[in-house]
C-alpha cells in the first residue's frame, strides 16, 4: 500500500510539473507588441514576424504588418485613423456605428464577392469596439476570410486590426493566432 502511495505521489508530481512546464512554454510563445503612436499593446505569437513598413505604409498609418506565406498564408495589419470627431458630429452618429455604416457601403465595391458573415459590438477593456467577419474572392480566385476589429480609442481616433487567410485555413489560424491576438489589447491611460 505504501508503495502504491509513493508511485501515485510521484505520478502527480511528474504530471503536475509537466503541465506547469507546458503552460509556461505556451505563455513564452507570445510577446507584447506596443503601438506607441496610439498607446495600445497586444500580444503576438513569436512565429509571426512583422515586416518592415514602407513609407507608403507609414503614410497610410499602418503600424504593424505580418505576411506569412507558405502552407497556411496569412496577413495581419494594424493601422489607425484620426480626425473622426468631425464626421461623427456631421452624421450625428457615434464613431463605431458610423464606421460600420461606411464599411457596409464601401466593402462590397472594394472586395470582389464580399459577403458579411457576422458583426458584433462589444467593449474592449473600456473602449467601444466592433468586429466584422467577412469573406471575399482573392486575386487567384480563392475564397478569403477576414476578421476585422475596430476600436474607438478616444472618439477622434480608431484602431483597425485585420487578420485574414484563405477560408480553408482560417479556422486553424484563428484558433492558433487570431483569437489570442484579438483578445489581448491593453490601453495606456
Amino acid at each position: 500500500m505504501k508503495k502504491i502511495l509513493i508511485i501515485v505521489g510521484l505520478l502527480v508530481i511528474v504530471l503536475g510539473g509537466g503541465a506547469t512546464g507546458f503552460i509556461l512554454w505556451q505563455k513564452a510563445q507570445w510577446q507584447p507588441v506596443k503601438l506607441d503612436e496610439v498607446g495600445v499593446t497586444f500580444m503576438a505569437h513569436k512565429l509571426l514576424k512583422p515586416g518592415q513598413l514602407t513609407e507608403d505604409d507609414k503614410k497610410s498609418k499602418i503600424l504593424y504588418r505580418v505576411t506569412q506565406n507558405g502552407d497556411k498564408s496569412l496577413l495581419i495589419t494594424a493601422r489607425y485613423e484620426d480626425g473622426l470627431r468631425l464626421p461623427t458630429s456631421l452624421t450625428r452618429q457615434e464613431l463605431i456605428p458610423m464606421l460600420l455604416t461606411n464599411i457596409d457601403k464601401a466593402y462590397p465595391q472594394r472586395f470582389t464577392g464580399y459577403k458579411a458573415v457576422s458583426t458584433r459590438n462589444f467593449d474592449q477593456n473600456g473602449h467601444k469596439a466592433a468586429e466584422l467577419i467577412f469573406t471575399y474572392d482573392g486575386p487567384a480566385g480563392e475564397k478569403v476570410k477576414q476578421r476585422f476589429l475596430i476600436i474607438d480609442l478616444d472618439g477622434n481616433r480608431a484602431l483597425y486590426l485585420a487578420a485574414q487567410a484563405k477560408e480553408a485555413d482560417f479556422i486553424a489560424l484563428n484558433k492558433k493566432y487570431f483569437n489570442r491576438l484579438f483578445g489581448s489589447f491593453t490601453f495606456e491611460t
